[in-house]
């Protein structure tokens, strides 16, 4: 996997975030279980990893329950601002994807 795929995961994760009619909740579970959650360190900086590595342990606090998976679980339980700061999160490590693609 390389940085071109990392951006064309993120960009997938932006697109949905943005244009989906579902709760935050569920845009950021969609988001980041579809596209972000496969993606692998190769190409990215040191601080883009930590980065994403932060995001995803921040979405799988909560332990799965029944047919729901920890993102799932985890999202689910989110405020309204905590989905927003996440989702703001995946929107700027996107643009920093971007920039390191000339």
């Amino acid at each position: 996997m390389t940085i071109i795929y990392a951006r064309e995961k993120f960009y997938l994760a932006v697109e949905h975030a943005a244009t989906s009619t579902d709760s935050l909740q569920q845009r950021l579970c969609d988001a980041f279980s579809r596209n972000i959650d496969n993606v692998q360190r190769e190409g990215l900086t040191q601080d883009l990893w930590v980065r994403v590595m932060a995001l995803k342990r921040e979405l799988n606090k909560k332990p799965a329950k029944g047919n729901e998976g920890t993102i799932m679980a985890t999202t689910a339980e989110m405020t309204d601002e905590e989905a927003t700061s996440a989702l703001v999160e995946i929107v700027s490590i996107f643009g920093e994807i971007c920039k390191l693609i000339k």
